[in-house]
């Protein structure tokens, strides 16, 4: 009797599921038409941007515009606190169309911001001038549509991964959520579809992808889509299905009677939308890989090289040719090659000579930490800057930060801000398995760089002083949009690196020292060797070449296939700590006696989130009113 009435009740219970899917599909079709009624949040209309921002104060002025900018790119303004996702169910519009159109927006906005000169008060003064020079180049940018990568399999900087990435951090706590989410994968059919709108209108102007770039997004698609063997792909092996399941599983507020009817809908819409949608994708990069050229830069285009000084200018705020940057590069390089002879002659051990020298003894000398020591180093080093930083620094956040472990992190380490929440801690966020990093990172360095005195005192310190929402949403999470203010928060976080050394840090270790500069001149060639390749037309193999003769580490042709995908960001990192370390120089020079270090941080963290090239009139500004205080 048990087994009959057993398969009688598995009858009626699929039944009832089928039932409740059906219920919950059309629901689901009727949440997301109506919704999809509101595609367009911002009417590209004067009057009515006009209407809703001309009688606010210039500080409410800053907010609102850039809010209503926001609106028309969803994946930006759900990173805004107190987002409401119920307001903005779709994911954004990538069309070239559409970007030219938020262009028309961002250019009313210019021309109502630019209308109150009149009205800036000190206070508002940078901020002003910053927003402005924000709308200008994203404005610029439509110019140059054609010449960026959409595709190029890096990481946050490829339009696949940053879709992928912001549908596996979205919140899934509640049955409504989930609606929502699968109702986001319902969209993607026709996110697909622009991006190879996008991508044939460049095919048709000779704006194709090298196969280098092409290889590597095809890669990222495959293991997206869940590849078990060739041509052969599974829904549970994809990191979208298993986040879903995941946070359905282990949420408190989520019915367990619901769970059973949420994970078949998301599987048959990822099976309806999303797996024939990127197949299509990968399908369609397959052939035209086959028209691509092997290797490519910005000058191999046409505009080229209007394109890369544009991207200099604009990721780095500053009016410098690359001509200019690639020359401040190589001087930076010779600084440390100097610097690390200089420590390498002294070393306990006999003194080494030569670059290739000092590499060969690091690498002998290297013994990777096991787990709990690891741990302890990262515990006893983040005491010890702590005690140093009250010599070195008066403006301080009220946080504290602690260490987070994260055996699954890709990274050694990365650096989270505190929450909303009152007291919420920064996070160091370590992993421990893997130690063989530290061939080249040592955990003095990422503390400091990610901690004391880097990212952890720049960006908790935006819990305690408020700045406008366009300065805060894109310094603290820099992968939105561009670059503007990643110069000022990675250059700070190398600065940081330095610092660290002459906080007392290392001691008398030369070889932990030595270790630092070789980081920091590994770091900084690829400023150059960027330069190189997109400005001067360098190969991958020639680029590698240089940085070898520079560091005297190995390097080969694909470490620069990264240079290639994400053109002007390794030159807005290290012009970063460039200019500070020119400004503190700058500072010592003019102040003498008068010049103390801790004044200079406060003035560089007083003045929050900046493009990098901003820094200089204000770090001068500084400077002068100094003067006037002992003259």
């Amino acid at each position: 009797m048990i087994g009959p009435f057993k398969n009688k009740e598995g009858e009626i219970l699929r039944e009832i599921t089928k039932v409740t899917i059906i219920f919950l599909l059309l629901s689901l079709c009727v949440y997301t038409f109506l919704n999809g009624m509101e595609k367009n949040p911002l009417p590209i209309n004067e009057k009515s941007i006009t209407a809703q921002l001309e009688a606010l104060s210039l500080a409410n002025f800053f907010d609102t515009s850039y809010f209503l900018i926001c609106q028309r790119n969803p994946d930006t303004i759900r990173n805004f606190p107190d987002f409401d996702f119920d307001r903005y169910p779709y994911l954004t519009n990538i069309s070239d169309e559409y970007r030219k159109e938020t262009a028309e927006v961002e250019k009313t906005v210019l021309e109502l911001l630019s209308s109150r000169k009149n009205q800036i008060n000190k206070e508002d003064r940078l901020s002003f001038e910053i927003y402005e020079w924000l709308l200008k180049t994203r404005i610029e940018s439509v110019s140059y549509l054609w010449n960026e990568w959409q595709v190029n399999g890096y990481g946050s900087w490829d339009y696949v991964n940053r879709l992928l990435q912001g549908l596996v951090d979205y919140p899934v706590k509640t049955v409504d959520e989930a609606a929502r989410w699968i109702s986001l994968i319902s969209q993607i059919p026709e996110w697909i579809e622009h991006l190879l709108g996008n991508l044939r209108t460049r095919e048709a102007n000779g704006f194709i992808p090298p196969r280098l770039l092409l290889d590597s997004a095809i890669a990222q698609i495959e293991n997206a889509l869940g590849k078990v063997s060739e041509n052969a792909y599974r829904i549970e092996n994809t990191d979208l299905y298993r986040s879903f399941i995941e946070k359905i599983e282990t949420s408190p507020s989520f019915p367990n009677e619901r769970r059973s009817e949420m994970i078949p809908l998301l599987k048959r819409e990822m099976e309806h939308s999303y797996l024939p949608s990127f197949l299509k994708l990968k399908n369609e990069l397959v052939l035209l890989k086959e028209k691509a050229p092997s290797e490519g830069s910005c000058c191999s285009y046409p505009n080229g090289k209007s394109y890369y000084a544009f991207l200099l200018n604009r990721y780095t705020g500053a009016s410098l040719t690359p001509d200019e940057l690639f020359a401040i590069g190589v001087d930076y390089l010779e600084m440390l090659q100097k610097q690390i002879l200089a420590v390498a002659g002294l070393t306990e051990n006999g003194a080494l000579k030569t670059l290739e020298e000092v590499e060969r003894k690091l690498n002998l000398s290297f013994r990777p930490l096991e787990e709990p020591a690891l741990l302890r180093e990262y515990e006893r080093i983040l005491v010890q800057v702590e005690t140093k930083s009250i010599e070195f620094f008066d403006l301080f956040p009220t946080r504290n930060v602690i260490l987070s472990i994260d055996k699954s992190s890709p990274s050694p380490a990365y650096y989270q801000s505190p929450g909303e929440e009152d007291r919420a801690p920064g996070l160091m966020v370590v992993n421990l398995v893997d130690p063989g990093f530290s061939t080249l990172y040592t955990p003095i360095s990422l503390i400091n760089h990610e901690t004391i005195p880097g990212h952890h005192v720049q960006l908790a310190l935006l819990r305690d002083i408020e700045f406008p929402s366009f300065r805060n949403i894109l310094y603290t999470d820099v992968y939105l949009d561009a670059f503007e203010f990643q110069g000022y928060m990675e250059g700070w976080a190398l600065y940081g690196q330095w610092l660290g050394w002459e906080m007392g840090v290392y001691e008398k270790d030369s070889l932990q020292l030595l270790r630092l500069f070789r980081l920091m001149i590994n770091q900084g060639v690829r400023m150059v060797a960027e330069i190189g390749i997109h400005y001067y037309g360098w190969s991958r193999q020639q680029a590698a070449d240089y940085c070898q003769r520079m560091t005297g580490r190995s390097y080969s042709a694909s470490q620069m296939n990264r240079y290639i995908a994400v053109p002007g960001q390794a030159v807005c990192y290290n012009f970063g700590v460039i200019e500070i370390l020119r400004l503190r120089q700058y500072a010592m020079n003019e102040l003498g006696e008068h010049f103390n270090i801790r004044d200079f941080h406060d003035a560089v963290l007083r003045c929050g989130p900046v493009p990098i090239g901003f820094l200089s009139a204000i770090i001068e500004e500084w400077v002068s009113e100094k003067k006037s205080d002992y003259q």
